[in-house]
């Protein structure tokens, strides 16, 4: 997987519309945007839905919203937030998670759980 280097542009205020209009711009350049990366200062659901919004509906393009504080503490819980965005990031860009070698050929595997109120059948064939 190729990832360029990143543009990085600061925020003078917390707006929604700064971050749209901002956003916006990114998106509309000469550059393809890969993915959007986003530190937002606080747990702000108005912010990360226009930002969601944006990315998902009106120009798709896979997107990760981080909230600041997530970032700050000791170490080890830093390394855990940074690990999960990580593989989140990875995903999102079309890596794997996980993988699992099957030597067998022609092998159907079916699960199912049962959820109240619904039944849920999840059937994967390999061939």
């Amino acid at each position: 997987m190729q990832v360029g280097h990143p543009t990085v542009q600061e925020l003078r205020d917390d707006r929604i519309e700064s971050y749209v209009r901002t956003i916006q711009s990114s998106l509309g350049s000469q550059d393809k945007v890969q993915l959007l990366l986003c530190i937002i200062p606080g747990s702000r659901d108005d912010i990360y839905g226009a930002i969601k919004k944006l990315c998902c509906v009106q120009s798709p393009v896979p997107s990760q919203v981080i909230n600041a504080q997530s970032l700050t503490g000791h170490p080890g819980k830093i390394r855990n937030v940074v690990q999960k965005v990580l593989l989140q990031i990875n995903c999102k860009l079309g890596g794997q998670l996980w993988g699992v070698d099957i030597p067998l050929k022609q092998l159907t595997v079916v699960g199912m759980d049962i959820v109240p109120k619904s039944h849920l059948l999840f059937l994967l064939h390999y061939p």
